[in-house]
């Protein structure tokens, strides 16, 4: 609704005009009437007024000069006069002052006065318009102006352009101008992207990123030349152009650096990490820079949130390290099917350990990774699981958004141990909770003198009838089962573990090494010693 003031000195008067139209249907709210201007002065001066009504003749301030004082004020406030006859000189002086329109009082009726304010909302209507559609052109001028930015830098972070002479013109017509021939790059990237950023929605993201990007123009322009995009989701890479008789770009990188930091804690309550990049002398040579810039940017895993990260600091972190992950690629695969999940965390967490925090090599931790999670797509792929139900697997990517090692660790084992259970949950498929469990419990004490009498009393059924179901939903009865996962068992032991025939026998629960042997050849068509001989052949 329009805010109105209505001001004469005469009650009845005011009274009247209150009362004369229905302001509210009309889209019109009465804030206020006074008896002279200055007690309307100083409610115009504390409200948002739209429009004013008021007499000429007054005491203390008359309409003239609450006219002129009204429009200094705020000059898009609509001014209504109310005359008498003897009074039109005035109003003319009124409306050379700014009023929009005058009614006689002596000869007004109501429909007068709805249409002079009726009239003035519609002016008011389409003067928000206008400004409406201004803004939104401006808008769109300056979001195009911005996307051709961004191209026009993205465009030099890759190397595509014919020359230097074009690019810096082209940059130079969207209004970027460097002032100085010396470059550093600063690649920020959000810290815990997967919280802080990937999971927000697309709105908060926008705000976020917006508003990152607005703390880094505004330093930049206070204290430094340059400009800054957001190059890939939650990551920004700025340009700076530094004055290398003041500092070197290290320098001037470690310092703006600390300035964002500050300002991005401050503001948005996340932190961020920064890369600075060795100094450049050619602006040619910033999209090797860049390349070089965005791939160390991947150090970050090494430290803690809040970093900043130097070109020199770069060395410190590679250092050689032998590593046999692929060597233990097919035990990490054999325990993964087995559903032996103790056994793929203990080697996991082997070859983790050989990552130092602070002094690492980013080449091991990538391959370590990479092997990894090779490991699991095949799984993946073998089982029909597939990563969000959108036939897609895990990605090396997907570890390089995660914060620290210990947290790409974490994360490799919690994907591990879900594929394990995916695939001791397809070995245990059956609709009978009776025989689910008692599976379960086989499987955890297989090494035990246990027998069908025992696993009856644990499940709480009859040893008949728990033969019984057990033959109907398994299709072979208990003992076959027994004796297959404790072949199953032996295997993995006489894969991975140097134990004589008798000891594997022991462990996987066969009291006689002999009843064993025979046992194992009739399931793997093969004696123990000759399955010993065939997987060092393989090995």
């Amino acid at each position: 609704m329009l805010k109105v003031v209505i001001v004469d000195d005469e009650l009845l008067v005011r009274i009247g005009l209150r009362s004369t139209i229905q302001w509210e249907q009309n889209g019109f709210e009465i804030i206020g009437d006074f008896s002279d201007g200055h007690k309307a002065l100083s409610v115009i001066n504390e409200c948002k007024v739209d429009i004013l009504i008021t007499d000429i003749k007054m005491p203390k301030m008359d309409g003239i000069e609450l006219t002129r004082r009204v429009k200094e004020i705020n000059d898009d406030i609509k001014i209504i006069i109310l005359t008498c006859y003897d009074e039109f000189d005035y109003a003319k002086q009124a409306l050379l002052l700014g009023a929009n329109d005058y009614i006689i009082k002596s000869i007004m009726e109501p429909s007068d006065l709805l249409n002079s304010v009726l009239k003035i909302k519609k002016e008011i209507e389409n003067t928000l318009k206008k400004h409406e559609e201004l803004d939104f052109l401006k808008s769109e001028v300056e979001s195009q102006k911005s996307a051709l930015k961004k191209k026009a830098i993205l465009e030099l972070f890759k190397g595509e352009f014919n020359s230097v002479e074009e690019i810096i013109k082209n940059l130079k017509r969207l209004g970027v101008e460097f002032a100085y021939k010396h470059f550093c790059l600063v690649c920020l990237k959000i810290d815990n992207f997967e919280v802080n950023y990937k999971k927000i929605d697309l709105v908060s993201k926008r705000v976020l990123r917006d508003s990152i990007l607005n703390i880094i123009n505004s330093i930049m322009t206070s204290n430094y030349n340059g400009i800054a995009i957001e190059v890939i989701d939650g990551t920004f890479t700025c340009i700076l152009s530094v004055n290398s008789s003041l500092y070197s770009a290290e320098e001037a990188g470690i310092k703006f650096s600390l300035m964002v930091q500050e300002a991005v804690k401050s503001y948005t309550q996340i932190t961020v990490s920064c890369l600075i990049s060795s100094g450049i002398n050619d602006i040619k040579e910033i999209s090797t820079k860049y390349e070089n810039t965005i791939n160390h940017l991947k150090y970050k895993v090494f430290l803690d949130c809040n970093c900043i990260i130097t070109h020199s600091d770069i060395e410190t972190f590679e250092m050689e390290v032998n590593n046999n992950i692929f060597d233990r690629e097919k035990e990490i695969y054999y325990y993964l099917n087995e559903g032996n999940k103790e056994r793929v965390k203990e080697i996991i967490d082997q070859e983790f350990s050989k990552i130092n925090k602070g002094k690492a090599s980013l080449s091991l931790l990538n391959y370590i990774c990479g092997q990894l999670i090779s490991i699991l797509n095949r799984a993946s792929m073998e089982i029909g699981y597939s990563l969000y139900n959108n036939n897609e697997f895990f990605n090396i990517k997907e570890v390089w958004d995660l914060e620290n090692v210990e947290i790409i660790h974490k994360w490799m084992v919690e994907q591990y141990t879900l594929i394990s259970n995916i695939i001791i949950g397809k070995r245990l498929n059956c609709d009978n909770d009776i025989i689910r469990d008692a599976m379960k419990y086989i499987g955890s004490n297989y090494m035990r003198s246990i027998t069908l009498g025992d696993v009856a009393k644990h499940v709480n059924v009859s040893r008949t009838y728990f033969s019984q179901i057990f033959k109907e939903e398994t299709s072979e009865n208990y003992i076959d089962y027994l004796n297959k996962i404790r072949i199953q068992k032996a295997k993995e032991l006489m894969k991975f573990n140097r134990y004589k025939s008798y000891e594997v026998s022991e462990r996987v629960g066969f009291q006689d090494s002999s009843y064993f042997s025979k046992i194992f050849k009739k399931i793997e068509n093969k004696t123990p010693s000759e399955y010993i001989r065939d997987i060092k052949i393989e090995l």
